[in-house]
């Protein structure tokens, strides 16, 4: 049998032992502990602690915040699809929603229209992601804003010199935990504004739509 001597007595001991029964040394690593058997184990069992409560301890201290962010999505019969996402550790509250529209290229004018949220939901909890739909109102208030959303087409073709169609924005007013409101301004692509204003106008294409639009309005 192999042999090798103790690191501590230099007696003959098995070349696998961890253990001197000689002198009663460790001869792995346990060798560097000054310790009882009971010590090293509460030792180990203070470490696993440890270990365990770390990511609950790292929650207590971490710094308390809302963080909501935006993307668009998509339009969809005269509605606008966006997804919202709280990456934050506290709730945060959607507080309305406007439609910013350019109306002059030349001296940079906008025209602002509140969107309906429906029934979505306007608090949004921590490690929460939820798509709201946006929609224009039922009532008066959208008509003069689609006459001049009218504007954009001459004969069913954009007018290039009225507004800038790549500066049409959502602006989103949000509340954090905390009360304090920020204003977020979401671009919508010119693609899926050109795709929500035919769903606005459906009979665009007739002849003597945008006569009879002047007239009613």
């Amino acid at each position: 049998m192999d042999k090798k001597k103790c690191k501590y007595c230099k007696s003959d001991i098995d070349k696998q032992a961890s253990y001197c029964t000689h002198c009663s040394h460790y001869q792995n690593w346990r060798r560097f502990f000054k310790a009882s058997n009971s010590t090293l184990a509460l030792f180990i069992a203070l470490i696993t602690v440890l270990t365990s409560t770390l990511p609950i301890l790292n929650k207590m201290f971490e710094k308390e915040k809302t963080s909501l962010t935006f993307s668009f999505l998509e339009s969809t019969d005269g509605n606008f699809d966006i997804l919202v996402t709280n990456e934050g550790n506290k709730r945060g509250i959607i507080g309305s929603v406007k439609l910013k529209l350019s109306i002059s290229k030349k001296n940079d004018q906008y025209e602002e229209l509140s969107l309906t949220l429906g029934s979505n939901p306007r608090i949004i909890e921590p490690n929460a992601a939820f798509k709201i739909n946006l929609s224009p109102p039922t009532n008066t208030s959208f008509d003069p804003f689609k006459y001049l959303l009218g504007h954009f087409y001459t004969n069913g073709h954009l007018v290039q010199d009225y507004g800038d169609v790549s500066k049409n924005t959502l602006l989103i007013n949000t509340i954090n935990h905390t009360g304090e409101a920020t204003n977020f301004e979401l671009p919508i692509p010119k693609q899926e504004f050109l795709k929500w204003l035919a769903s606005i106008y459906p009979k665009r294409n007739e002849p003597d739509f945008w006569m009879r639009l002047q007239r009613n309005n």
